[in-house]
């Protein structure tokens, strides 16, 4: 059941009945280049064979706020960390991925579909109506049967008749996203839309690359999917079906061999000294150096309140009081005036986009104290 814990920042504004039509379809069909890959099918790997992602055979609910037994697909959690204008959503559906193409698809298409709820009345589309051929059944049964398909080709029953599958939810989905931005942020000359920055236009094609990937392995058997080096860098599932399927195949065993599951945990250590996915990373496509993952560990974003954070803390540490998400106090600083020592400032960091570094550094140039600091910013 390892999973990851995925939370956005979204309009409150946008019905969440709409967002839970809308999300639903995301989560059931996106497992198809975002899954990680998993032995044995059932909670407790009941029936043999080998699944799309780790975590679907652990939601029953549609819509619910637990997240440790009975899990839903859309949470309904909102501590949102924020101001009222703001919602959370806490997603709990996302496999723990160790490729860097998984992880970034997982939240990028999740980031697109929010904005499309967030945009949609600007761009005049209708979503309740767009959702119409894509609302399912039953998203439960169609979440573990998406998973438990290596197909990729499995028909989903519809509420109003008829049948999809998971990659065309995903095209449908993708092109709304497109649908929208091409009115919200107008065409380039070959009618891309004019994608506001690097990374929304990045994902958007990856987004792209990975249903193509998925095409080309639905058409294919076992055999051939065993040669695909390429959608492997970029598939997870597909990658550590590999190497299980050569091993199934070289020691003649089948799927209830506990030498399989053992490699499956394996794949998830973090040691690299115990990892087997440690092994294989260099046949993965990157999107991150080993640098740039070292570097993020010890520097906070500058583009969030996690910078004003985290330099108040560096600089002052013994000042700190306390650190929150959404508040940061400080003691005053030492004058041997004993009131001003047990004072505390505290500054209400509501607003995630607010304290940051551009908007904040100036502070530090003129005050040279953590409270100053602080009343500088309140």
């Amino acid at each position: 059941s390892w999973g990851t814990h995925e939370n956005y920042m979204m309009l409150r504004s946008v019905p969440f009945d709409l967002v839970t039509r809308l999300m639903t379809t995301h989560f059931v069909s996106r497992q198809i280049f975002i899954g990680s890959g998993r032995v044995g099918i059932g909670e407790h790997s009941e029936n043999a064979g080998y699944q799309l992602s780790q975590r679907a055979d652990y939601f029953h609910m549609k819509v619910g706020l637990q997240t440790t037994f009975d899990r839903p697909i859309i949470n309904t959690r909102d501590e949102s960390h924020s101001t009222d204008e703001y919602r959370r959503l806490h997603v709990i559906v996302g496999d723990a991925n160790r490729m860097d193409v998984p992880q970034a698809l997982k939240l990028g298409t999740t980031s697109m579909l929010l904005w499309l709820l967030e945009h949609a009345d600007m761009a005049e589309i209708d979503l309740n109506e767009a959702l119409e051929p894509l609302t399912l059944a039953d998203p439960v049964e169609a979440m573990h049967t998406v998973s438990h398909d290596l197909t990729l080709a499995a028909p989903l029953p519809l509420e109003t008749g008829g049948t999809t599958t998971a990659w065309q939810m995903q095209v449908t989905l993708r092109g709304l996203v497109y649908a929208a931005a091409a009115t919200v942020y107008g065409t380039d000359t070959s009618g891309e839309p004019a994608w506001p920055d690097r990374s929304t236009r990045n994902i958007m094609a990856m987004w792209g690359q990975a249903l193509a990937d998925v095409a080309t392995v639905r058409h294919a058997d076992d055999d051939g999917r065993l040669t695909m080096r390429e959608q492997a860098s970029r598939l997870e599932w597909l990658l550590k079906w590999q190497l299980l399927e050569k091993l199934r195949r070289k020691t003649g065993s089948d799927w209830t061999d506990r030498r399989l599951a053992a490699v499956d945990l394996k794949w998830a250590a973090l040691d690299p000294a115990d990892s087997i996915f440690t092994r294989l990373a260099e046949q993965t496509e990157r999107l991150v150096t080993d640098k740039q993952l070292a570097e993020a560990v010890g520097q906070a974003p500058a583009d969030t309140r996690a910078w004003l954070r985290a330099e108040i803390i560096r600089r002052f540490p013994e000042q700190v009081v306390a650190a929150s998400w959404s508040h940061l106090t400080v003691r005053g600083e030492s004058s041997g005036d004993e009131n001003v020592e047990n004072s505390m400032v505290s500054l209400d960091m509501s607003n995630p986009l607010k304290f940051t570094e551009s908007l904040c550094s100036e502070a530090f140039e003129h005050v040279h104290t953590a409270s100053g600091i602080v009343e500088s910013l309140r």
